[in-house]
């Protein structure tokens, strides 16, 4: 894993995107207890995000840039009052992230940095292992 510093040198946050259209997205659902459950959701085309920093194996953690939607936080909470009743009154909060794959393929419209800048973000600091055997190759011997 690269080093505080580097990651700060990258800029990562300069990279604002804006959804064109809804799109499943995934995030992890955190609790005032040691339990951190995850899902997927449909968000609404027009949200911004930045990529945040490395969660590793091909994936990106995301902030929402600008005001958090109150309707999506709402949504949010009643999909994870369903799936985890037992804990809904100890969610704290919630952390999307995207993978290497979904940059590449997701309509995005770019408010600032590119689409090629995030993927070599996502190269540098977290590259899924396709990435990896096309870079190195499959039968170099180190592996």
């Amino acid at each position: 894993m690269a080093d505080r510093k580097f990651i700060e040198s990258l800029n990562i946050e300069d990279n604002v995107f804006e959804l064109k259209e809804n799109s499943i997205i995934s995030y992890l659902v955190q609790y005032f207890a040691p339990y951190t459950g995850a899902g997927e959701y449909e968000i609404p085309a027009g949200t911004r995000f930045c990529m945040h920093g490395p969660m590793g194996e091909g994936t990106m953690y995301m902030h929402i840039v600008g005001e958090v939607d109150s309707r999506l936080r709402e949504a949010l909470l009643e999909k994870e009052k369903v799936a985890m009743p037992q804990l809904s009154t100890r969610i704290s909060g919630f952390s999307f992230y995207i993978t290497m794959k979904q940059m590449r393929e997701l309509p995005l419209n770019f408010i600032s940095g590119s689409r090629e800048r995030c993927l070599e973000i996502f190269e540098l600091l977290c590259p899924d292992l396709d990435t990896f055997l096309k870079k190195f190759g499959e039968n170099n011997g180190a592996l």
